[in-house]
């Protein structure tokens, strides 16, 4: 099978070509996307999809909220024009193939459960560090998703204020990360962020404030749901050395608390590429070939 998977981003769609076992067909690329015009993002879509021959089918991971039952996107995250917007429904009427959608999230999640650093565990969680927050969980070897689909979206997760401005785990974000170095003077992308950090004192409080959210969100997490792994992924999970700042920090909560679990905190295996391969998954077992 030649099966087309996309992952529509806020700054990025990344698109490639795999079969039905998730092997690479061709590894794709990445375009720039269109967040406010949704007949232009369309355009830019078929771009995609017509660069390739045969196809048998598409899936799609989306950011924002899915309806279960109408497959209404409620809102589209950083894709305004994607709110309130039958999204899936448009791409079907616009392809001659099955196409299945899914929130990007819960497709990195549906990946590490498939061939990733997920598949020998009944119960994990995937958290995705990014521009935002977001993450998926599977339970007793499924995807939970929750009453609304929206399960996972720990980024709205209250947290002390240890700055004034941190209240919710969405700011451990990366792209928060970054603004907080603004803020004192430091305007640099991710990878010059953590060139400069072990040099720069202001960075490395700003680094070890972060870091201590972000561990205590997640043994938040693993306090309710009691896993056997925490992945993380996102575009932090190219960076080794937060993990083991972050289980360091996870163990010191552990220690206080007394709360008698190991937690494996560790990257998820796909980083970048997991929201294409979970598309293709959800497109594979989502029912999207028995409703074609």
């Amino acid at each position: 099978m030649r099966l087309l998977g996309i992952d529509l981003g806020g700054t990025h769609v990344k698109y490639g070509l795999y079969d039905n076992t998730g092997r690479s067909l061709d590894e794709g690329r990445k375009i720039d996307t269109i967040c406010h015009d949704l007949e232009l993002l369309l355009q830019s879509l078929d771009t995609i999809v017509f660069e390739y021959d045969n196809l048998d089918g598409l899936g799609i991971s989306v950011p924002g909220g899915i309806d279960k039952e109408t497959g209404v996107l409620f809102e589209g995250g950083a894709l305004k024009c994607l709110d309130d917007v039958d999204f899936l429904g448009i791409l079907q009427k616009r392809y001659s193939f099955p196409v299945a959608m899914e929130n990007d999230a819960n497709c990195a999640t549906l990946a590490e459960m498939w061939l990733g650093n997920g598949k020998d565990a009944k119960n994990f969680v995937c958290l995705t560090v990014g521009t935002g927050i977001g993450g998926g969980m599977v339970i007793d070897g499924k995807l939970y998703t929750g009453h609304r689909n929206y399960a996972g979206e720990f980024g709205y997760m209250r947290l002390p204020a240890s700055r004034k401005r941190k209240v919710l785990l969405g700011c451990t974000s990366t792209g928060q990360l970054l603004m907080y170095a603004k803020e004192e003077g430091f305007n640099l992308t991710g990878k010059e962020f953590f060139k400069k950090l072990d040099k720069t004192e202001p960075l490395m409080q700003i680094y070890k404030d972060w870091v201590n959210d972000l561990a205590l969100g997640i043994y938040n997490i693993a306090v309710v749901v009691d896993p056997e792994k925490i992945l993380i992924g996102g575009g932090i999970s190219a960076t080794q050395r937060i993990y083991a700042d972050i289980r360091e920090k996870v163990d010191e909560f552990i220690k206080i608390s007394e709360y008698l679990c190991d937690i494996q905190v560790m990257p998820c295996f796909f980083q970048n590429d997991a929201g294409k391969i979970g598309a293709i998954y959800h497109l594979l077992h989502g029912g999207a070939f028995n409703e074609a």
